[in-house]
């Protein structure tokens, strides 16, 4: 098995709106041939991998760069040698958002990086990689399956919950948000909107997270979710059937397997149109789709559960 050097600006992992990232990068460090560095001022990757092997005899076989954004915070790398250092070793990076392309692309060939591990399916943008000559894999989301899961209840305290930054990134969560007010207005629906507030310092802690999150999920019979305007799989997607709640929103068309475990809405409907399905919901028309989703929570909590993200890593560092 293969050593992995992981290095992430871990600082300011801690400060994002979910703890999932740092709390997965944790939990693979606690792997006898994984190791995890903190991308800071101040260190070299040479004395960092030559203090490694002096104290604990370990020595990396791959590198894996994570970034998160296209901001520049996040691609600017600081450790002063990590080209020259990590030359002579098989090198990736990780790019979670990485429908900016125009970002990645520049990234990939100045660091010199041998693949790209993608966090979901996207084939027009998988096959804009391909042409420029970016090797590409999928590693995915993997979710802490201790924190987010089912708890036993006797009801829903809540009908329908939204939750997600609402800008014109995700034109269907903004309508989803103006039909909640409408609808919190006129009828007896227990609605729960947790408010974003930005993605300024401080703010986000303001946030329920990990076992907090995942249990006023739980409580809300529905979840609207949206693949935003890159019409892509987000963490919700696993974050909502696997703590127990049906997602109601549109299937990103890379994943036709989510028909038929989630209460699917078109992307361009109209607001009239939400309604009616919503109405319809809880009309109970949709009950086999809201057992569906039940079972495959359960699914999700087996095969996107942290063990899993390590055995996968395992697999693709050692095919390559």
């Amino acid at each position: 098995m293969k050593n992995i050097l992981i290095i992430a600006k871990m600082d300011l992992f801690k400060e994002q709106p979910s703890n999932n990232r740092v709390d997965l990068l944790n939990f693979l460090s606690t792997k006898p041939n994984i190791k995890i560095m903190n991308d800071k001022e101040g260190q070299t990757l040479k004395n960092w991998i030559n203090k490694t092997e002096k104290r604990v005899k370990w020595r990396p076989d791959v590198i894996i760069y994570y970034f998160l954004s296209r901001q520049e915070k996040w691609t600017e790398i600081s450790i002063p040698d990590f080209n020259k250092t990590a030359s002579n070793l098989p090198r990736y990076m990780i790019f979670e958002d990485s429908h900016y392309y125009e970002t990645v692309i520049p990234l990939y060939k100045k660091y010199k990086f041998n693949l790209l591990l993608k966090p979901q399916k996207k084939k027009v943008l998988d096959n804009h990689y391909k042409k420029r000559g970016i090797n590409i894999d999928y590693w995915g989301y993997f979710i802490d399956d201790t924190k987010f899961k089912t708890r036993e209840q006797d009801s829903f305290k809540y009908d329908i919950l939204l939750y997600g930054f609402i800008n014109k990134a995700y034109p269907l969560r903004v309508k989803f948000f103006e039909v909640l007010q409408f609808l919190n207005q006129r009828s007896n629906l227990r609605i729960k909107h947790i408010p974003h507030p930005g993605y300024y310092k401080g703010a986000l802690n303001k946030l329920p997270k990990n076992e907090e999150l995942s249990k006023i999920i739980n409580k809300s019979r529905f979840t609207l979710v949206s693949s935003s305007h890159y019409q892509i799989l987000l963490k919700k997607y696993m974050e909502v059937p696997m703590s127990g709640s049906t997602m109601i929103g549109d299937i990103p068309p890379d994943y036709p397997e989510l028909k038929g475990k989630m209460i699917e809405i078109d992307k361009n409907i109209d607001h009239d149109g939400i309604v009616k399905i919503i109405k319809e919901c809880f009309e109970n028309k949709h009950t086999d789709i809201e057992e569906k989703s039940r079972l495959y929570g359960l699914e999700l909590s087996k095969r996107k559960n942290f063990e899993s993200g390590y055995n996968l890593l395992n697999n693709i560092v050692n095919k390559n």
